[in-house]
């Protein structure tokens, strides 16, 4: 079974950039010390979004703000 590739972080404001630009939506891990691990399949896409956001991403405020405000309610509420 061919494994697909994944592109993980713990960052909260470079996953909503990567929801808010890609429109893929992650799915969320716990470690044991209760941290977020945010996961993405790796896509061009998604590497395309990450290198944009540590260079300095223009995207909308208010789009990336309620996108990170719906990822924090799911880290607080447990959900994956």
């Amino acid at each position: 079974m061919i494994m697909a590739r994944t592109y993980q972080t713990r960052n909260i404001e470079q996953a909503s950039a990567i929801k808010t630009i890609a429109r893929i939506d992650p799915e969320i891990s716990f470690d044991e010390s209760a941290i977020a691990t945010f996961t993405f399949p790796e896509t061009s896409e998604v590497i395309d979004v990450v290198l944009r956001y540590e260079a300095g991403i223009m995207a909308n405020a208010r789009t990336l703000l309620n996108t990170r405000n719906q990822l924090f309610r799911r880290v607080k509420g447990g959900r994956r």
